[in-house]
């Protein structure tokens, strides 16, 4: 198996968050989630925008590893001087590529009476990991947002006008 072992796909809409739970709100999400400080502290920058700005942030990262890729895309909007609305798309893909193999054969042939005799061979096999390339890197940030989207579409069809403002 060179690509998909396990796939994680998360997506929710909170409506009405006060803004002073907000950092709390975020802070869980991004442990749960394994999110990184500076990606949280881009996505509580939503608080700070105007009443009705939609503010959306995409994320595609390794997590620390090369064998998990996580995207992450939320849409924040400040519906009242206290509330805030959040929608949340998240998609893993846990992966393992199969390392690239190098064989190497050794034969060794003996002249007997004018003609040559297979003596002894060996085989050498080595083996070392492989990394995705970029364009793969990107392949699989469309085919996230492409997972992502349906499964946010799917739990929350009332978004579906939304897509054309950004979520």
């Amino acid at each position: 198996k060179q690509w998909y072992q396990r796939r994680v796909a998360i997506t929710a809409g909170m409506e009405g968050i006060n803004l002073s739970d907000f950092k709390k709100v975020v802070g869980r999400m991004a442990t749960r989630h394994g999110l990184p400080d500076d990606k949280r502290n881009i996505i509580l920058d939503g608080q700070y925008a105007e009443k009705n700005t939609l503010v959306v942030e995409e994320f595609v990262f390794d997590a620390g590893q090369t064998t998990q890729l996580l995207y992450f895309k939320v849409a924040t909007m400040k519906t009242s001087d206290s509330k805030i609305d959040m929608a949340i798309m998240y998609y893993q893909l846990d992966f393992k590529l199969s390392p690239k193999t190098f064989k190497k054969w050794r034969i060794i042939w003996e002249p007997v009476l004018g003609k040559h005799i297979l003596v002894a061979s060996s085989t050498s096999v080595r083996y070392e990991p492989r990394k995705l390339s970029t364009e793969n890197q990107d392949l699989l940030t469309y085919f996230f947002r492409y997972k992502a989207l349906k499964g946010f579409l799917q739990q929350n069809p009332r978004a579906g006008n939304q897509i054309t403002r950004g979520i």
